[in-house]
């Protein structure tokens, strides 16, 4: 059943459309959720950036001021889209997302980014998942970290691949 009422809106969020909500208890009771860009029909890539906002009913939240990740963040200031975040075993927050910026500016895909406190990202690391977006990650009972992801191929279309996290 449809909660009444809009969570957020792309106009409080700082941005021209909003898309890709993420959720992570930051502690309990207070949740953050990640946010991005939506990418337009048309467009070309680049210009996405992560927000954030906090909550601590999952239904009123607060937009955080700034940018986590893409053109207005403190640190990490190239394309960030379709985040996933991951508490840490020491406590920080890992956010997985999808980078593409254009021809000939890096690899393309999946990168994961890192925060001691879940708002300023300043580590960030390719993993070798070329041309993934849309990112989750499933902990299996053994204690195994399976990423789930799209990815795209001429040949192929749109597909879901996995592969398994290790590394952190």
């Amino acid at each position: 059943v449809q909660e009444p009422g809009t969570r957020i809106t792309a106009g409080e969020a700082g941005l021209s459309s909003l898309s890709s909500p993420a959720f992570i208890e930051i502690e309990p009771g207070k949740y953050r959720m990640y946010y991005s860009t939506l990418a337009m029909p048309g467009e070309g890539p680049g210009g996405k950036q992560i927000g954030s906002a906090t909550s601590t009913d999952l239904l009123a939240w607060t937009v955080e001021p700034g940018f986590r990740l893409g053109e207005g963040a403190a640190v990490l200031t190239d394309s960030a889209e379709h985040p996933f975040p991951v508490k840490g075993p020491d406590g920080s927050t890992y956010l997985f997302y999808g980078k593409f910026t254009g021809p000939g500016t890096g690899e393309e895909g999946l990168y994961r980014a890192v925060s001691q406190d879940g708002v300023l990202f300043t580590e960030e690391a390719y993993t070798g998942l070329r041309m993934a977006n849309d990112p989750d990650i499933l902990t299996k009972p053994d204690g195994e970290q399976l990423i789930y992801y799209g990815s795209f191929s001429p040949e192929v279309g749109g597909m879901i691949l996995a592969a398994t996290c290790t590394g952190w």
